[in-house]
């Protein structure tokens, strides 16, 4: 396990993240990686932007820049990481 300090509204939060259990679903069960699909940067943001109450929120136009896509993109991603329960 690894232990994060997000920084939110200048307080800083603990967050623990699994990364056994994060390699596990996507190296050893291959459904994990085809639930993921074309979303892989939006789940990593998720997973490193979240706060310690599993909170995320992000503009779609902020994320787009981070990642040289379209907004409708990152739409896309969001869509496809709900639909398939990721």
């Amino acid at each position: 396990m690894k232990t994060v300090l997000p920084q939110l509204n200048g307080e800083t939060h603990k967050l623990i993240f699994d990364w056994n259990e994060f390699m596990l679903c996507i190296f050893e069960k291959p459904s994990g990686r085809e639930k993921i699909g074309p979303a892989w940067l939006l789940l990593f943001d998720i997973y490193f932007h979240s706060d310690a109450s599993g909170i995320y929120s992000a503009a779609y136009s902020d994320l787009a820049c981070r990642y040289g896509v379209s907004p409708i993109t990152v739409k896309k991603w969001k869509r496809h990481l709900c639909h398939h329960a990721v």
